[in-house]
């Protein structure tokens, strides 16, 4: 890539634009910046892509379908409780009564009157519905959610109000594998960008660093049981170095100052 084209949408069409592809004084194509009033190029195009993932693609578009499905079945269970509450009544021999009336009276004095015990008489229907099979189908929705969007399980049932230091390990293990994914997309786009800005010091005269190595480290923050950890340090006293344990105590912020 050591020059720029520009070109002009004209009806759904694109025309090479003579004018701002070239330089009138240079009397050439343009390219990427100017230096002493010479056109340079990067060598590619100056575009540096940090990626969610290899595939490109939104977090959202792994599980919108489940939360879709969750939302749905949520739904038709609020609908169904609802539903229960509003009872549908057949009469059997009140073929000429009001149905308004018969309702009112209901509500009001909560019996009906039968004047014919054979023939007439009062069935109430009502909404059928598994509550049971729908209630294990969300549930399990919001499983597959957890583990499709590699979040974090917050089911205390399973690992208790203080969970010991394997059992967040375990709780965390998605949204690990997915910081370790994430990692090495950005490690690319840095490594883009260095290109960059090697071409650019070196412009400007401020060294070659081509050949220099650059190590990108990302911290990460882990959810630990403290009291698990401050024990552990104690233990081991005379077991390793004091600046050891000091840099593993979760109350410490700056081991230098140890």
């Amino acid at each position: 890539m050591y020059g720029v084209t520009f070109y002009t949408l004209q009806d759904d069409a694109l025309f090479f634009n003579t004018n701002k592809s070239n330089d009138i004084d240079a009397g050439g194509p343009i390219s990427h910046f100017k230096r002493d009033d010479m056109w340079v190029s990067w060598g590619k195009v100056p575009f540096i892509p940090f990626k969610n993932n290899r595939v490109e693609m939104t977090d959202l578009s792994f599980v919108k379908p489940l939360i879709d499905e969750y939302d749905k079945s949520r739904s038709e269970a609020a609908n169904y409780v609802e539903e229960v509450k509003n009872l549908i009544f057949v009469l059997y021999g009140y073929g000429g009564q009001d149905l308004h009336e018969f309702m009112r009276v209901l509500n009001e004095d909560r019996a009906i009157p039968l004047d014919d015990k054979e023939s007439g008489g009062l069935e109430p229907l009502t909404p059928t519905m598994d509550i049971t099979a729908l209630r294990e189908h969300y549930e399990q929705l919001k499983r597959d959610l957890i583990e499709d969007g590699q979040s974090i399980n917050k089911d205390l049932d399973k690992f208790g109000s203080a969970p010991s230091g394997v059992a967040l390990k375990f709780m965390y293990a998605g949204i690990d594998l997915k910081c370790n994914a994430l990692e090495t997309e950005f490690k690319m786009g840095f490594e883009n960008l260095l290109y960059f800005v090697d071409i650019y010091l070196n412009e400007i005269n401020q060294g070659g660093y081509e050949n220099v190595e650059v190590d990108i480290v990302f911290n990460r923050d882990m959810k630990i049981n403290e009291s698990e950890s401050i024990a552990n340090c104690g233990a081991s006293l005379g077991v390793v170095s004091n600046k050891t344990i000091v840099a593993n105590h979760p109350w410490v912020d700056d081991v230098e100052m140890w």
